[in-house]
């Protein structure tokens, strides 16, 4: 397990600036909370995996809203 640190917290902008950074401080267990409109949305943190995950293919077409604005089944 790795040591958990929480840094200040970046707007989105900021993360796009300083993205090769924030990822560095992942690697070293810190975690980067994400703001946007100076609410909290998200974080960077270490994935628990070593080893990269792959998304399975899928064999599905884009899904579309329809003209309702609910998403088909």
């Amino acid at each position: 397990m790795y040591a958990r640190r929480t840094t200040d917290a970046l707007s989105i902008r900021e993360l796009r600036a300083n993205i090769a950074q924030v990822v560095n401080q992942a690697e070293a267990g810190e975690i980067t909370v994400i703001t946007r409109k100076g609410e909290r949305v998200g974080a960077v943190v270490r994935s628990r995996s070593s080893t990269p995950s792959r998304m399975p293919p899928t064999n599905c077409s884009p899904v579309r809203p329809s003209s309702t604005g609910t998403i088909p089944p």
